[in-house]
């Protein structure tokens, strides 16, 4: 991609974390590249995230939800404790701000590792996230998404009269799909200036 300001890839998870006594069976377990926080526009509010680095090697290193800390690590200092993370340990390195909840569920009930981490303990043969930030909307937009498209077609090697094997999204598709849950429940929708990422959801 060389239309664009950024790109990250994203697999998930419901998984079992424990710390000591306590576990939860049912976290959503993230495996993510170092630059998903941003593109996702999520505040570490303690610590940090991982580094580049860190995700080129796998690192046991995570970043986790506000659940994580109150329901599970109790007093003290979140940052250094270690967690098992289904099975394999991760030490705490970086805690978001809440985000609240969605229809009555939680949205800070997860934990986020390096996404070579992840593959190697999760396996790598499921679908695959990858987010675009394309740095602008309209034609700036419609350009990234065609290079994707070109990219993409070329990568799974399709025959030109083949349909795509993907997805493309922008975040006006998701903006759309919030609005009509939202209008379904009687709430008002906000419009958010200024969104400009592109979200291309890859079966890998």
């Amino acid at each position: 991609m060389q239309s664009c300001v950024s790109v990250g890839a994203a697999r998930d998870s419901a998984g079992k974390v424990v710390y000591g006594t306590k576990s939860t069976t049912d976290t959503d377990i993230r495996g993510w590249t170092w630059t998903m926080p941003a593109l996702s526009n999520l505040n570490i509010e303690t610590g940090r995230s991982f580094t580049e680095s860190e995700d080129e090697h796998s690192a046991r290193v995570a970043v986790v939800g506000t659940d994580i800390v109150d329901n599970m690590l109790g007093s003290g200092d979140p940052l250094g404790k270690e967690i098992r993370v289904d099975g394999t340990p991760y030490t705490v390195i970086g805690v978001s701000e809440a985000q609240g909840k969605i229809m009555g569920q939680s949205m800070d009930n997860w934990v986020a590792i390096p996404l070579t981490a992840y593959l190697h303990s999760h396996g790598a043969h499921d679908s695959m996230t990858v987010y675009v930030d394309a740095g602008g909307g309209g034609e700036v937009l419609d350009g990234v998404s065609d290079q994707l498209r070109t990219i993409m077609r070329a990568r799974r090697h399709l025959a030109p009269d083949s349909p795509d094997a993907f997805s493309i999204d922008t975040s006006a598709t998701f903006q759309n799909f919030l609005g009509k849950i939202l209008d379904s429940f009687g709430a008002v929708v906000v419009a958010i200036a200024g969104i400009s990422l592109v979200i291309a959801a890859l079966s890998l």
